[in-house]
C-alpha cells in the first residue's frame, strides 16, 4: 500500500497545469518543452491518476529569476 501525502497538510501551495499556464502565460506544449529541456522547476505526481503538480513557491521564484535575467533592448 502506498501512502498518499497531502501537500496542503504540509503547508505547501501547489499548482496544476491549468494554473501553471495562467501564471506563466505559456501554452501546454511550451511548458512540456521547458520541462523536457530541464528549464522548468521539477513537478511531482500525486493522487490516484498521477496528476502533475508544482510547488507555487518554486514557480514564483523561477518566474522572478526569468524576469531578472530578461534582456531589454
Amino acid at each position: 500500500m502506498t501512502a498518499t501525502i497531502d501537500p496542503a497538510r504540509l503547508g505547501l501551495r501547489i499548482v496544476r497545469t491549468p494554473e501553471l499556464m495562467q501564471l506563466t502565460g505559456f501554452s501546454r506544449p511550451t511548458l512540456r518543452k521547458l520541462e523536457l529541456a530541464g528549464l522548468l522547476p521539477a513537478c511531482f505526481r500525486a493522487g490516484e491518476r498521477g496528476g502533475k503538480y508544482w510547488r507555487r513557491d518554486q514557480i514564483e521564484a523561477w518566474l522572478a529569476g526569468r524576469q531578472a535575467t530578461a534582456v531589454i533592448c
